[in-house]
């Protein structure tokens, strides 16, 4: 297959690629498809291609998370709350209701303490009542003051680990603390003020992500920066599925709209790629293929089975032409040659083939893209260890 290369746009708050018409290269799911089908297996395509496609899920999978790759560092901001204390409270149960209170939107995410006594707010139920996540011992009698704050502050999706946190004076946040030590000074020494210390653990409200929790907790509104480290965005549609190319489409020059006759399209194809060539009867190719593709942009709305927006803008109109709609692989263009290699030694793992050259091939790639991984240009000391790019990254333990 020819060259491939992907656009190198770095993503921001766990953005895939972008593409500029049809000029940028950028690598698709279709293309480690065809690269397997093309320069590994060889023959016609399996519409199951069920080994070609373990082998690329894995070697996306190994080559991203296996390694410390400048191309997924971005960086993330969190809004602080202000603490709300306005009115009195009591209870019933886990019911807390409000005397002149207004609970701000934000309740649902916080945490109210009574006295010495701090209890996790599950649901707003409306403006004047909360209810507990857990029920206290006894009920809070009526007219009791209180403090209902937030500490908890939910991560990206894409979240894997971050560094250091930064104030709105550009100064670091104090220090990574484990859980324990953050529960620890939530339950008994429990105050308000800028944050000294933070940590990393589940979120309580969202399953399957992770949270920035603080202490002391925030005294006032402000926001905290930080870098952090993101996954890869998921590579689903390989453009072999009946939906990805059923059908045929048409679409203006400039235009951002793309028109289609007998095709499904669905929601889930937003942020995929569509794209299509000159033929109205052959399905475009990669670069290598006999029939290459012309143009790809990324669909970025859906409005019905036959009509999808796209941008950037259409260069050429097209009408009655067959197209693929793919999924980006998010890596950077000097890691596409290394994950091409891990793809082949991928499928020679599941085929059960000599591993020898394959491992070879995919292990001198590696070396050549971990060198181009250096995007800085200052000198380093001889034997210094560019691994982790100098930064002190914080990962995420079990859940308290």
């Amino acid at each position: 297959m020819g060259s491939i290369l992907n656009n190198g746009v770095a993503a921001t708050g766990g953005s895939s690629p972008s593409v500029s018409g049809g000029a940028a290269r950028l690598l698709l799911y279709s293309d480690l498809i065809d690269h397997l089908v093309y320069n590994v297996a060889g023959g016609a395509q399996d519409p199951e291609q069920r080994d070609y496609r373990v082998a690329c899920q894995n070697a996306y999978r190994e080559l991203a998370f296996g390694f410390d790759w400048q191309y997924y560092y971005t960086n993330y901001r969190i809004s602080t709350v202000e603490p709300y204390s306005t009115g009195t409270i009591s209870s019933s149960g886990a019911v807390v209701n409000g005397s002149g209170a207004t609970f701000p939107t934000w309740a649902k995410l916080g945490r109210l303490q009574v006295g010495t006594v701090v209890y996790p707010v599950s649901v707003r139920n409306s403006s004047s009542q909360l209810t507990l996540g857990e029920t206290p011992i006894t009920d809070i009698a009526a007219s009791s003051t209180y403090t209902l704050y937030q500490s908890q502050y939910t991560l990206p999706a894409d979240f894997r680990r971050m560094a250091r946190i930064i104030n709105e004076n550009n100064l670091y946040l104090g220090e990574y603390i484990t859980p324990q030590e953050w529960l620890n000074n939530e339950r008994s020494g429990n105050t308000s003020g800028p944050a000294r210390c933070w940590s990393i653990i589940a979120d309580y409200d969202l399953p399957g992500r992770f949270a920035l929790v603080l202490t002391p907790y925030p005294s006032a509104a402000t926001t905290i920066d930080f870098i952090y480290q993101r996954s890869p965005r998921r590579m689903r549609l390989t453009g072999q599925e009946t939906n990805s190319r059923a059908g045929t489409i048409a679409g203006s020059a400039a235009g951002t709209t793309i028109t289609g006759t007998s095709t499904a399209f669905d929601a889930s194809m937003v942020g995929s790629y569509i794209r299509w060539g000159t033929s109205t009867s052959l399905h475009p190719d990669g670069d290598g293929g006999l029939n290459p593709y012309t143009e790809q942009v990324q669909i970025t709305a859906y409005t019905s089975s036959t009509s999808i927006t796209v941008s950037p803008a259409i260069t050429t109109a097209m009408s009655g032409v067959k197209y693929i709609i793919s999924d980006p692989v998010d890596v950077y263009q000097s890691m596409v040659t290394a994950l091409l290699r891990r793809c082949e030694l991928e499928l020679a793992i599941a085929r059960g083939r000599d591993m020898g050259v394959a491992n070879g091939a995919f292990r001198e790639a590696l070396i050549q893209a971990r060198e181009a991984d250096k995007l800085q240009l200052d000198v380093r000391a001889a034997g210094d260890d560019y691994g982790s790019h100098g930064i002190n990254w914080a990962y995420p333990t079990a859940a308290i």
